[in-house]
């Protein structure tokens, strides 16, 4: 039951009455809100945590630690379908096919990404796994010839001779990979247009996404179920990157197998420009050696408390 609740923390105490004979073991649990939870952890102030991407290697290396660990997040370069650049399919094409994915940095924690869908996904309740490869491969001559088509339309349409800036948006794990995508671009774009990067916090980076504050991002994509299928509808409705198509829904609607339902409707995303995969990674929590019986849910943050236990 709640016993209080305030601006920073909420405590929970069990409920001695429960008519069921599954009851809490712990007398009480407490939340917290902490803008530095992983130094209060480190600590010792606090006993379990999710760990944002800032503390990840710190907490591997910790042998005294228990971590969960759930392959739910896909890191993709995606572009805004209502910014004045990247509304243009064959911009967002352009950039796709000048971005060579083969040498990008990453932080230790990230690992090359095959598709869309993260990897704890499955389709119809087999492996579900998808290669972008199969769609889109680096080439810097189609990448040429697919921009100088939109820059001559695009400035006879304006009426200008300069293309806007493009401001894209990462966070600071991401900030040398970015530029190396931007590197890449110069390499073949020359100074055809200017791009920003703008290092951000995730939350910050969530919240400009929301409003529409940027044209790319760089920006994590994380299942809220082991359903493949579930997580590419969430690009056949509203979505952050503002994309709508009667192709994809079609796709995502057909009478095929799931798996291969899937499929297509990845291709259908490559083949828009919508997003690239980048990176895998990881969801981590983490608890104390002493402590027993929390387990993190895969899924929506969840947290079961019910046998949680501080040993002596």
């Amino acid at each position: 039951e709640l016993k209080s609740w305030n601006e920073t923390s909420v405590v929970m105490k069990k409920y001695e009455d429960y008519p069921l004979s599954n009851k809490a073991s712990a007398d009480s649990v407490t939340l917290y809100k902490d803008e530095n939870a992983f130094e209060s952890f480190k600590n010792d102030n606090y006993d379990a945590l999710a760990i944002s991407d800032d503390n990840i290697d710190e907490a591997l290396s910790d042998t005294s630690l228990k971590v969960q660990t759930y392959d739910d997040t896909v890191w993709v370069l995606g572009f805004n379908c209502v910014s004045k650049l990247c509304s243009s399919k064959s911009f967002r094409q352009a950039l796709m096919l000048g971005t060579d994915t083969s040498s990008l940095s990453s932080p230790d924690w990230a690992r090359s990404a095959k598709g869309i869908v993260p990897n704890i996904c499955s389709a119809g309740g087999k492996d579900y796994n998808f290669e972008t490869q199969s769609v889109i491969k680096f080439s810097p001559e189609k990448a040429s010839q697919r921009f100088q088509s939109f820059s001559e339309a695009f400035l006879e349409k304006e009426d200008s001779d300069v293309l806007p800036s493009l401001k894209l948006l990462c966070t600071a794990p991401f900030e040398k990979t970015a530029k190396e995508i931007v590197q890449s671009w110069e390499n073949i774009f020359g100074t055809g247009f200017e791009v920003k990067i703008e290092v951000l916090s995730l939350e910050e980076l969530a919240e400009a996404v929301e409003i529409n504050r940027f044209d790319a991002v760089l920006m994590p994509l994380s299942a809220d179920t082991t359903d493949a299928l579930v997580f590419l509808k969430k690009f056949s409705s509203e979505n952050v990157f503002n994309y709508s198509s009667k192709e994809y829904n079609s796709a995502i609607n057909s009478s095929l197998d799931e798996k291969n339902k899937c499929k297509s409707s990845e291709k259908i995303l490559l083949k828009d420009s919508l997003i690239y995969p980048l990176f895998n990674s990881n969801s981590y929590y983490v608890q104390r050696e002493k402590i027993t019986g929390i387990y993190f849910y895969a899924f929506g943050g969840k947290v079961n408390f019910l046998n949680a236990q501080r040993t002596k």
